[in-house]
């Protein structure tokens, strides 16, 4: 064997670490309510009050479900788990290591969003990190079931932040175009009402003359 093949660096090893186990994430999870609520005082305390530890363990069982073909039971797990701790978590979705919700509440999260911070009740989230968007939800008068649980149609009525700040820029460049043309002492032009050409405010009015 040559000098350069015993003085060369040995090899990283492949990351083999399996997963960890559901027991082994439950014990995470007990662990982090202790880090991040100075309330907690026994570890039988949390396990048998606290809906947000019981969320999360029905929805890693509920996620393993789904995961593994069995569609049907994770969904009603899921539903059970709702109906237990009124914390509504998809079966399918992927929360990491250590999740803590101290309390369960009419919020919502968009997907694909990191929450770093606390989410108002009635309140969505989107984005990362998560900011919040629309306004304060305002309850259903629908009614269903024995305790009157109302319901909230609006929730696929989540407001674009993106569009908002293209009409914000839009209506700032119609502002700033209007000022130079009465420096300048042109006339203003003339606006077509319903114009499709495009969305660039009073130009698009005078090149394109009509909608």
């Amino acid at each position: 064997m040559s000098r350069e093949l015993l003085a060369a660096p040995a090899l990283p090893m492949a990351d083999t670490e399996a997963a960890p186990s559901l027991l082994a994430l439950a014990r995470e999870d007990m662990a982090c309510v202790f880090e991040r609520d100075p309330a907690a005082r026994s570890r039988r305390e949390v396990l048998l009050t606290y809906p947000g530890l019981h969320a999360m363990l029905m929805h890693r069982l509920a996620h393993l479900l789904w995961h593994g073909g069995w569609r049907f039971s994770a969904r009603w797990l899921g539903w059970l788990a709702r109906l237990l701790t009124n914390v509504d978590i998809h079966p399918g979705a992927t929360i990491g290591r250590r999740f803590f919700i101290d309390h369960g509440d009419g919020a919502r999260v968009g997907a694909n969003s990191v929450v770093i911070g606390e989410v108002p009740a009635g309140r969505t989230a989107i984005g990362i990190p998560a900011w919040l968007v629309g306004e304060v939800a305002a309850a259903s008068p629908l009614k269903v079931g024995a305790g009157g649980t109302a319901i909230n149609r609006d929730h696929p009525l989540i407001p674009d932040p993106v569009g908002k700040a293209i009409q914000c820029l839009l209506d700032r460049i119609d502002t700033l175009e209007t000022q130079v043309r009465t420096l300048r002492g042109e006339p203003a032009p003339i606006k077509v009402a319903g114009c499709i050409a495009c969305a660039a405010g009073e130009l698009c009015c005078e090149e394109h003359g009509r909608g």
